[in-house]
């Protein structure tokens, strides 16, 4: 069985030619091999060792042992001697051992040594190799830079990704695709397409690669995450996928506005309601708004001087009011000044002043624009309403009651 096994270790493809003699030729080992293959720092190799024998006559007392050196080293649990007993003419034994590989082993050939004896001779040495390497070959995005920072919608910016090789290997056919296929990506590659590709990277090296890309003008403002493919290989030949994430910031700035909107203030002396309406002009959403009138010699104010106004979508406006009183002396061109505080798409903070305008007339303009004349109207339409139904009420009564 042992001789099976043996056979079938040295068909298997990790299967390596290292064979030495010892003893003075009474033995012969032989490495089978080890696994994984490359062996990798930080972990365990198993290590198989092929024992045999051309002597014509049997060994006794046949064992080997593992000689500890860095970077292999064997845990406390595990014994470094191997015992096989003897071992009759032309016959042969399979050892397994398994090995812990220092964290900070070399990358390439590193040397494992193995001791062998049998009764009436001492322990005699032999060398073989196990080829270590990190089993993940890393590429690691090392820094995202976007110029400029933040792009508008309709706008442009360079996005520029330093690639990383934190391997201790080298890394080539290094291919990179900005992924812009999402319908939720409001953005689109121009001057050039969406991949690029790096030949190699030795270990620790860097190197930038860059992607021009434009907002939509319909873009939303906000952060959008694009998927970066990454492929790439080892100096074996193992080829590696994984895909990273890059970030764009798309945002507006704000433009608010504040108008007069209605007021039955028009002469000066005199006090009452006066609606604005704060507008948003910009392509950016506002939130958390406040809207506060601040005071003037013009006028004194009777309500609260500030108002929550809330959430002002892109291209909306929301209705404020208060009661003001004017001042007798007051110009006839009354400035209204409001300081507006609120948070953009991004989360930022504005405070900014914006002003509404409003006429004070004199009499004679009153009189003659006809300024108080839908004030006239609405007392004759009050009272022909009060006309008609005080008819219909002698109508009913002289129709209802006086019949009783």
């Amino acid at each position: 069985m042992k001789k099976l096994f043996c056979a079938l270790l040295l068909l298997t493809p990790f299967a390596f030619a290292a064979t030495m003699t010892v003893l003075s030729g009474q033995l012969e080992l032989a490495s089978l091999r080890y696994s994984p293959q490359p062996a990798e720092p930080g972990k365990y190799v198993d290590f198989w060792l092929g024992v045999s024998t051309k002597a014509r006559d049997t060994l006794p007392d046949v064992e080997c042992a593992m000689v500890p050196a860095y970077p292999f080293s064997m845990d406390s649990t595990d014994s470094l001697n191997k015992t096989i007993g003897d071992m009759p003419p032309y016959s042969s034994a399979v050892l397994q051992f398994k090995l812990r590989v220092d964290r900070n082993a070399v990358k390439g050939d590193n040397q494992l040594t193995i001791k062998c004896r049998t009764g009436g001779y001492q322990w005699g040495e032999a060398n073989t190799t196990i080829y270590v390497q990190p089993q993940d070959a890393v590429l690691t995005v090392g820094k995202v830079e976007a110029d400029p920072p933040e792009v508008e919608p309709g706008g442009k910016t360079r996005i520029t990704i330093m690639m990383k090789n934190d391997a201790q290997t080298e890394l080539k056919d290094i291919a990179l695709k900005l992924d812009l296929s999402s319908a939720l990506t409001p953005l689109a590659p121009i001057g050039s397409g969406t991949e690029r590709r790096i030949g190699a990277l030795a270990p620790g090296e860097s190197e930038s690669v860059y992607f021009d890309v434009m907002a939509y003008a319909s873009a939303l403002p906000q952060v959008y995450k694009m998927p970066l493919e990454l492929s790439y290989a080892d100096e074996l030949g193992k080829e590696y996928e994984k895909t990273e994430y890059v970030g764009v910031v798309i945002s507006a700035t704000p433009m608010m506005g504040v108008i007069l909107e209605d007021t039955k203030i028009i002469r000066a002396d005199s006090g009452g309601a006066v609606s604005l309406s704060v507008v948003n002009i910009g392509k950016s959403d506002v939130k958390f708004l406040t809207a506060k009138l601040l005071p003037s010699t013009a006028y004194t104010i009777l309500s609260p001087d500030e108002v929550y106004v809330g959430a002002v979508s892109s291209d909306d406006s929301s209705s404020i009011e208060y009661k003001i009183f004017v001042a007798k002396d007051a110009p006839k061109t009354i400035e209204l000044p409001v300081q507006l505080s609120y948070t953009d798409a991004s989360n930022r903070k504005h405070t900014e002043n914006k002003n509404a305008t409003m006429r004070i007339y004199s009499e004679e303009e009153i009189a003659g624009m006809d300024l108080e004349q839908k004030a006239g109207m609405n007392i004759i339409v009050v009272a022909i309403g009060a006309i008609v139904l005080l008819y219909v009420g002698y109508y009913l009564y002289k129709r209802f009651v006086k019949k009783k």
